[in-house]
């Protein structure tokens, strides 16, 4: 019962700032709305690809790929004329992206996942690179100009138009998600993807079935990226290959280690604190003209800084130091 109780008051504070805080965006700083919403995406991204690479250790350097599949996908089949009717529904599309995601991921993971490590980091890193140059080139999906009017995100009836109904559509699946991988983390199977992450060759001994586990993650991971991806689409309501550029890829994992990496709500922290950077940035932007270019070499000074100063992120920092304290007394 002691348990249970600080993790329900936990959910019960944070559902009650998700309730509020629309609200008190949209009447104090409205700018900041939008921000909040991307936020709830990006957690999204992070919490999957923490599921791959904080509790599996499994390097994927084309996670945005993925991103891109459930955006590209919801564009193209909201879209077009020739696409049928119950096809087009957002529900549908998301599905259908998840789907997507999962085929594509079990053909370019299925041959490597034996070997891993460097060939698995390569052979991501390379189909994260085929995503963007497909997106750029080939007209079918917009090439260079994307796609454009894709529709709000909509159940039947029930259309999601003004930021503040979409930020709860947004965070509804964040917080899905968020307790689905807690759920899964704490499981058997989550036991059994630290112990990949600790030692492949001693989890293989004990019986652990290595490259079913690698399988699953790496899928689960893709549909949390899909899912972020859809939302994202309707969200944005157009789409570029910039948007899925490597530079993703660098502010996902920047907000991995810097909310700490094995820990889900580190990705939620971790993703609040990078898509504030952006505001950090245009307000130095005001007094120094040139903080608008060096955005980049910010997020590799603060990748540099966390790695040399926090290696374990904020959550793994504040739990060690408060377990030092408790072992103190």
């Amino acid at each position: 019962m002691t348990i249970l109780i600080p993790n329900t008051l936990k959910w019960i504070l944070i559902l009650v700032i998700i309730a509020i805080l629309p609200w008190l965006l949209k009447a104090y700083a409205p700018a900041l709305l939008g921000r909040a919403i991307l936020v709830g995406i990006f957690a999204m991204l992070t919490i999957g690809f923490d599921m791959a690479v904080g509790y599996a250790g499994q390097i994927n350097l084309g996670f945005q790929g993925f991103f891109a599949v459930g955006a590209y996908t919801t564009g193209i089949l909201t879209t077009r004329a020739w696409v049928p009717p119950l096809l087009s529904e957002p529900l549908m599309t998301m599905v259908v992206g998840c789907l997507v995601a999962v085929v594509i991921c079990y053909i370019i993971s299925r041959p490597v996942l034996k070997t891993g490590g460097f060939f698995l980091a390569m052979v991501t890193l390379a189909f994260g690179m085929i995503i963007y140059s497909l997106s750029m080139a080939w007209d079918f999906l917009g090439g260079a100009y994307g796609i454009y009017n894709i529709p709000r995100f909509h159940i039947g009836p029930i259309v999601f138009q003004t930021d503040v109904q979409f930020f709860y559509l947004v965070w509804f699946f964040t917080m899905l998600l968020c307790f689905l991988s807690l759920r899964l983390v704490n499981s058997r199977w989550g036991i059994a993807l630290r112990s990949l992450h600790s030692d492949e060759g001693a989890a293989e001994v004990t019986g652990i079935d290595v490259s079913k586990y690698k399988m699953e993650v790496f899928l689960v991971s893709a549909i949390y990226a899909a899912i972020a991806g859809n939302l994202f689409a309707h969200y944005m309501r157009g789409l570029n290959p910039q948007l899925f550029s490597f530079t993703l890829l660098l502010v996902v994992t920047l907000a991995l280690f810097f909310g700490g990496m094995g820990t889900i709500w580190g990705s939620l922290i971790g993703a609040i604190l990078i898509q504030g950077l952006p505001e950090c940035v245009t307000a130095i932007a005001k007094y120094w003209p040139k903080a608008r270019d060096t955005r980049e070499i910010i997020y590799g000074l603060i990748f540099v800084g966390i790695i040399l100063f926090m290696p374990k992120g904020i959550v793994g920092t504040t739990k060690e130091f408060f377990s030092r304290k408790r072992e103190g007394r």
